[in-house]
């Protein structure tokens, strides 16, 4: 990320580079439903207009173009949620849905790694913050763990109340690496350190991993 450094263009990079990332995905959502597509129109030619056509081979190319659009579906749901995140500058939003926005929208990044991920909280965590801020946050520290983590690593993520200090929200990614992945410091670029402070979060390294403090409420932002 180049130019002046303000958090803004932090948000208008990540924004970018997940756009770049869920269009590529969208593409090939699209060859796929276009092949099963010349493929039922094959066997319609194929049997004529008389002909009985294979339910099976249709079916299975139905079912593969259901399930191609189901995904793209939830793909652009994911992406709306998170363009119009900078819609207003402090509002409430839940973590945990927040967390489940980037991890689908980064799976491409977190499958190019072989790296498995996956959400354990279910309960909401509410919190009054900067949306956009706080989505970018979440997304540059799993940018950071998927780089560092090998294939075959698995990210466990989750978000919960702090027991020992009041009004903070904890996001906390738990990384199962293959041996050599180092998480004892995080980026050393100012992007990171630009959005932390926006949201006046903390956050620290782990042995396996990344915690992420925020506070509850946008008089602490």
């Amino acid at each position: 990320m180049s130019g002046i450094y303000t958090a803004e263009k932090v948000c208008l990079d990540v924004v970018a580079e997940v756009s770049a990332m869920v269009t590529h995905e969208v593409n090939n959502s699209l060859a796929v439903i276009n092949e099963n597509a010349g493929y039922l129109d094959d066997l319609v030619l194929m049997v004529g207009e008389d002909g009985e056509l294979p339910a099976e081979r249709v079916k299975r190319s139905v079912t593969s173009i259901a399930s191609q659009v189901r995904r793209t579906n939830n793909l652009m749901k994911k992406l709306n949620r998170f363009a119009h995140s900078g819609d207003e500058p402090v509002a409430a939003i839940d973590l945990v849905e927040s967390l489940q926005v980037m991890i689908t929208l980064t799976g491409r990044k977190a499958d190019s790694s072989e790296i498995s991920v996956g959400l354990e909280s279910v309960d909401p965590v509410i919190i009054t913050t900067k949306p956009q801020m706080v989505y970018t946050l979440i997304y540059l520290c799993l940018r950071h763990l998927y780089q560092e983590a090998g294939a075959g690593s698995v990210v466990k993520c989750e978000v919960y109340r702090s027991e020992d200090e009041e009004e903070v929200a904890v996001l906390r990614f738990q990384v199962t690496a293959q041996q050599g992945a180092n998480f004892s410091k995080l980026p050393e670029d100012r992007s990171l350190a630009l959005i932390i402070a926006e949201v006046s979060a903390k956050v620290q390294t782990e042995n396996d991993g990344i915690l992420v403090k925020l506070p509850h409420s946008s008089s602490m932002v």
